[in-house]
């Protein structure tokens, strides 16, 4: 089975670019920029503008081939983008004090926050987030419904097994076996993506 890592993915966008492709690029990498961004201090409004910015900046380099996947790039390629589209909007909203200022009172907490983490500590925090998400959303395309219910039941919002098998009609060993081959699952697929 071909794995859903980036080096899998960045292939097909090189290679033929069909618009799925790029949906499924777009959902997968989008949602990581913008709390990139969020972390790094950017309103709302901001970081929907770098989230755009970042992602047109990299179809432009995937179609020109910009950095070897073989090497291990694409991370520190999207980092390092999505880094730069992050200052150039701040340098911007520098210009526009009225802008921060009417940031400072809003309701938004983090709009007046300077980044104070390292940002390539942001940044792997939420990679790793967001490799974890796609692990999970991959699995649960491809385990049965029950499965992945009693996994996400038991494993993530805490039940307790017995609490989680009555809520789904099966046995307390029906739940431990699901979260085993679950979590099994994303063990593997988690190091196929980590490796590509």
């Amino acid at each position: 089975m071909e794995t859903a890592g980036s080096t899998t993915l960045i292939r097909r966008l090189e290679e033929s670019g069909d618009s799925s492709s790029w949906r499924e690029f777009f959902r997968r990498y989008a949602p990581l920029v913008w709390r990139f961004a969020r972390a790094q201090g950017l309103p709302e409004d901001a970081a929907d503008d770098v989230v755009q910015e970042t992602m047109t900046s990299m179809i432009g380099a995937i179609r020109r081939k910009r950095f070897d996947r073989g090497k291990g790039q694409f991370k520190a390629f999207l980092r390092g983008l999505a880094y730069h589209k992050i200052q150039d909007r701040r340098s911007q909203r520098a210009r526009e004090p009225q802008h921060w200022a009417a940031g400072a009172n809003s309701s938004d907490p983090l709009a007046a926050i300077p980044a104070r983490d390292d940002p390539c500590d942001v940044f792997e925090r939420e990679w790793q987030q967001n490799l974890l998400q796609t692990c999970l959303d991959l699995v649960r395309a491809e385990v049965e419904p029950t499965t992945y219910q009693a996994f996400d039941l038991y494993a993530i919002k805490g039940w307790s097994a017995d609490k989680a098998a009555g809520f789904l009609g099966v046995t307390r060993n029906a739940v431990y076996i699901a979260k085993a081959r679950v979590l099994a699952r994303i063990r593997a697929l988690y190091a196929d993506i980590e490796q590509s």
